[in-house]
């Protein structure tokens, strides 16, 4: 014979706010001064005809921010273990008062791999490319990034996801 032991379930009632920074705690692109390291990493969508078909990208960057909305910088991409990209440039950001913000590079081609014409499809590699990332700051000064836009030169936007962290260097 069975025996069947019933346990109430007991449910509560969560109400979750969202909660906004206090006047006191803005943020502006003068929170970010100085030279950030960022480590990402994610996936592409280097063929639009097959969603299936990803490939990692891992990438390192090095930004310094002039606390004005400029930051030079410089950018190595690992797309799928064999395309290394290696680019410098201009970036520009914009910081909200949540400590929320936008960078958009431009960058120029310094070296690219053997490796990238072995991708199928080959990577669309131009000798420039227009990235963006958007970043929540923390309050140890560290910032959470994710990767938003790829649009190399002269062509069509890439499908990118990619996140990590950049904190003060």
């Amino acid at each position: 014979m069975r025996s069947h032991i019933l346990i109430p379930l007991v449910i509560f009632g969560l109400s979750v706010q969202p909660t906004v920074a206090a006047e006191s705690s803005t943020f502006s692109v003068e929170s970010l001064n100085g030279c950030y390291v960022a480590s990402t990493y994610g996936t592409l969508l280097p063929d639009l005809s097959n969603p299936t078909f990803q490939l990692p990208i891992s990438t390192l960057i090095r930004f310094c921010a002039d606390a004005a909305g400029n930051a030079p910088s410089v950018v190595t991409q690992n797309i799928g273990g064999a395309c290394v990209i290696s680019q410098w440039g201009a970036a520009t950001y914009t910081v909200d008062k949540g400590g929320r913000g936008i960078v958009t590079a431009n960058m120029q081609n310094v070296s690219v791999s053997p490796g990238c014409a072995f991708l199928t499809p080959p990577a669309a590699v131009g000798d420039k490319a227009t990235f963006q990332i958007q970043f929540g700051i923390q309050g140890d000064g560290c910032l959470q990034v994710i990767g938003t836009a790829l649009v190399p030169e002269g062509g069509a936007p890439v499908p990118i996801v990619l996140q990590g962290q950049a904190c003060p260097q």
